[in-house]
């Protein structure tokens, strides 16, 4: 049952990443039918079989970009989107099943999809991919993007103000040979994409973040009444004062020369009506972002706090060992020094990452244990089990050396005679278990629930998890059992 519902993990892991190309390969099928005005479901099924056969090298090229990292991710993409569709173009294949626009959707789904961080992108998208978006960005791209287009309506031929409405939309070779006069269309068309940007600034700054914010909603309305019935008048007066305007006609919403026209006066209150709305979703959004940052930055000082309050308890456990083998066998002592000296570099280099493998925190745990059995030696039985491949899965570092610790410390420390340590760590799927037995126990462990030591353990997996975990610890039998059980994250 479990290997069945791993191979269905990693069928749905790798679907998920393929979905880009598989969105293409459906929409070029849907697109085929409604050409065809084909209205069967058999048909459909074919189209799509033949569109998916020849994505297969696309599908291929788009889930080694999304594993793969650097020039090596980048070389498969290219290989996949650019070098395989040029290559048939080279060798005349007319019977490709993907047509030149197939190829082109696929590659900006998958592109996209890689850009918006699915899967594992390589360096180069993740870089692109961390670019800031915000609103004052997204209007002033929106506004230049007006800009750039209207001027290139006016500047792709003769006398636009007469010869309305246009029939070109946009002649380069027309605005090359016109410098001047397209330059002209394009320093009036910026003014007015300044006032544009101007009307937007003062909504966001002054009415919003100072009105609004500190004297309610009664007099953010008042307010804007009264910029709305100033700004419209001024703003295409301003307008009005560039030479684009003849007498018969003018830039502004009315086209004519009055800027106390009503039609005006509806261009602006459209705009505030759009900017408010958007302006307040962004500030509600950068103050929640706001609040989580600083809920983070909390968390990872509380992280640390603890993982301070960890590092010094393991030092002195380890030197308490170390000393007590100096003075039974000094030869056992050398091989304790080069365990500790794992051990220390592992909880100095690995210890202040965010997540390490799952494997490597069992060979951290396996040292810690070979060297707590050259101090106590025949008197302690150890017997472990650990999963044949954790190298697949990741784990916050030091998560379960606090139980094992505990161990030896109330189950080995105390106890003259033999005692017992049982540890277990099998996983089911992602969802690791982690057991912790040993015998006989320690009554002080009953008195305090296992010390501050189970108290922080507690606390990180809070705030690594939230709720997503399962820790217990209390008497068993004879003994002290810790169980742990918590999701681990793919490597």
């Amino acid at each position: 049952m479990n290997g069945t519902r791993r191979i269905m993990s990693v069928i749905a892991q790798w679907g998920y990443t393929g979905l880009p190309v598989l969105a293409a390969a459906l929409l070029a099928t849907l697109i085929s039918q409604q050409v065809d005005r084909s209205g069967t479901w058999p048909d459909f099924f074919a189209r799509f079989g033949i569109v998916l056969a020849g994505c297969l090298p696309l599908l291929a090229a788009h889930l080694a970009a999304s594993r793969l990292t650097g020039a090596a991710g980048l070389a498969a993409w290219l290989a996949g989107f650019v070098a395989l569709p040029l290559a048939l173009m080279w060798a005349r294949v007319d019977h490709y099943p993907l047509e030149t626009w197939h190829w082109l959707m696929a590659a900006s789904f998958s592109g996209a999809a890689l850009l918006a961080g699915s899967g594992k992108p390589f360096r180069m998208l993740l870089a692109l991919n961390r670019l800031p978006v915000t609103l004052d960005g997204s209007i002033t791209v929106f506004v230049a993007i007006f800009v750039l287009f209207a001027t290139s309506l006016f500047a792709s031929i003769d006398d636009p103000v007469n010869n309305q409405p246009f029939t070109v939309w946009f002649d380069p070779f027309y605005i090359v040979a016109h410098p001047l006069a397209s330059l002209a269309y394009l320093s009036q068309f910026a003014f007015i994409g300044v006032l544009i940007l101007g009307f937007y600034w003062c909504c966001k700054h002054v009415l919003i973040r100072h009105v609004l914010r500190d004297h309610g909603w009664v007099s953010f309305l008042l307010v804007s009444l009264v910029f709305w019935i100033l700004y419209s008048p001024v703003a295409a007066s301003l307008v009005l004062l560039l030479p684009l305007n003849p007498a018969h006609w003018s830039l502004l919403p009315s086209e004519n020369h009055n800027p106390f026209d009503p039609v005006n006066y509806f261009f602006t209150a459209a705009a505030w009506a759009i900017f408010t709305p958007l302006i307040l979703v962004s500030e509600r959004l950068l103050a929640e972002r706001g609040a989580a940052i600083g809920r983070h930055e909390l968390a990872r000082a509380e992280l640390h706090m603890l993982h301070q309050q960890i590092n010094p308890h393991f030092l002195f456990n380890s030197l308490n060992t170390l000393y007590a083998l100096c003075l039974k066998d000094r030869a056992s002592s050398a091989e304790a020094i080069v365990k500790l000296s794992d051990l220390l570099r592992y909880v100095v280099y690995q210890g202040g990452r965010e997540w390490v493998g799952l494997d490597e925190e069992i060979a951290y745990l396996t040292n810690y244990i070979d060297l707590q059995l050259l101090r106590f030696g025949q008197r302690c039985q150890i017997a472990c089990r650990w999963p044949a491949d954790p190298s697949r899965f990741c784990i916050p570092p030091l998560l379960l050396i606090m139980l094992v610790e505990n161990a030896f410390k109330h189950g080995v420390e105390p106890v003259e005679g033999e005692s017992a340590i049982d540890i277990e760590l099998y996983l089911d799927d992602a969802r690791m278990h982690f057991t912790c037995h040993n015998q006989p126990y320690d009554p002080i462990m009953d008195a305090n629930g296992g010390g501050t030591g189970l108290a922080n353990l507690r606390r990180r997996l809070e705030i690594l998890f939230e709720r997503d975990f399962n820790l217990s610890s209390g008497h068993d039998r004879d003994g002290w059992k810790a169980a742990l059980s918590l999701d681990l994250r793919l490597c």
